[in-house]
This record gives C-alpha cells, sequence and structure tokens, in this order.
C-alpha cells in the first residue's frame, strides 16, 4: 500500500507503454512480485544512449536491465543491487524517490568531495548488500576526479 502511489502511475505511464511498443521484454522474474524486464537496445539509436553507462534500472515491483543478464560480469551481483533498491521502495514508499533525489542534490551542490550518485546513500546501501565495491575515491569516479555529473 505504502508504494502503490508510485506503483499504478509508473507501471501506466512507463513501463507498459515501453513493454508495448518493444522498448524493453519480459525476462522472468528473480523474486517473487517483482518482474525482470529486459531493454532492447536495438529499438532506437536514442534507446540505446539512454542506457549507456547503466546496467538496471527500478520501477515498484520491476527491474529494468540494460542487456540480458548473462551479458554483465556479475550479474546475480546486479540483480541483488536492484533487488536491495526495490526493498528500500518499499520501507520509504512514496518517500523513496524523493530521499534518493534529495541526497543526490545535496551531494551535487553542497559536498564537492563527494560523487552524487557513487557516494548516495541509497546507492552504498545497495552496493554493500549486493557484495560490490562500496567506497570510492574521487581517482576512482567514472570520467576522473572532475566528474560530478550524477547519472553517467
Amino acid at each position: 500500500i505504502w508504494a502503490l502511489p508510485l506503483t499504478i502511475p509508473i507501471w501506466l505511464l512507463i513501463v507498459f507503454p515501453l513493454w508495448a511498443m518493444g522498448f524493453i521484454r519480459y525476462d522472468g522474474s528473480p523474486a517473487p512480485f517483482v518482474a525482470q524486464f529486459v531493454a532492447n537496445l536495438w529499438r532506437a539509436d536514442w534507446w540505446e544512449k539512454a542506457w549507456d553507462g547503466w546496467g538496471g534500472v527500478i520501477a515498484p515491483c520491476a527491474i529494468i536491465l540494460a542487456r540480458s543478464p548473462e551479458e554483465f560480469l556479475r550479474p546475480d551481483s546486479l540483480i541483488k543491487h536492484e533487488l536491495r533498491h526495490l526493498q528500500q521502495l518499499f520501507v520509504l514508499g512514496v518517500l523513496w524517490p524523493l530521499a534518493y533525489a534529495g541526497h543526490t542534490l545535496i551531494i551535487l551542490f553542497l559536498i564537492e568531495s563527494k560523487h552524487p550518485y557513487l557516494d548516495n546513500f541509497l546507492e552504498m546501501d545497495a552496493r554493500r548488500y549486493a557484495g560490490q565495491k562500496v567506497d570510492y575515491t574521487p581517482l576512482e569516479w567514472m570520467d576522473g576526479s572532475d566528474d560530478r555529473w550524477p547519472w553517467w
């Protein structure tokens, strides 16, 4: 119930239309009540570019992966990471996107020594849960120590 105000509009306005237009395909269920989808990157150039640098994203009760799990170096780790985000969403409900975006923006504008994505507490929790590397120095940021863009 707590996540329902997010679930209905996201599925009606994003997940179902992407699936119906062939931009994502159903790929099973990694956990009870969770649908897994894979992006069909061949569908359009802009769609492929939108996924550049991403492993996956979540929607309530759904994981959307950039490509088939077999194509990832550690697919189980990625799926565990995304499942942790779903757990976070079910605990925080409608506050999850606000917490995620709020912490990202605080880091982006107020904490220059941190990376808005890598140091986001929800991302760090998901990486810890999935057994992924948690702490990064600025030299390890995606595009080097000047990289402060949070999403790619």
